[in-house]
């Protein structure tokens, strides 16, 4: 009997809503460890944080919407994208 394979559809999505779900990813992670994002950073500078598990759940989040904002800024033409 031949094993059926399945395909994930690729769906392609705006800046905006890949901003949008990358905020909703964090605001989850935030509101499952009860600490808003600016506690975990500095948790996380101080080496305060609860579990290696939970700074690294929202660092990936945290790191995925700056870069996500960053680049759109970029595109923009902001000036964040000059070189000097």
């Amino acid at each position: 009997m031949k094993q059926q394979r399945y395909r994930t559809p690729v769906v392609e999505i705006t800046r905006d809503e890949a901003i949008r779900l990358a905020e909703a990813r964090l605001e989850m992670v935030e509101l499952l460890y009860g600490r808003p994002s600016e506690e975990m950073l500095e948790a996380s500078r101080n080496c305060e944080a609860n579990s290696p598990w939970q700074v690294c759940e929202w660092a990936l989040h945290y790191r995925e919407l700056q870069e996500l904002k960053e680049n759109a800024g970029r595109e923009a033409g902001s000036p964040t994208s000059a070189t000097a």
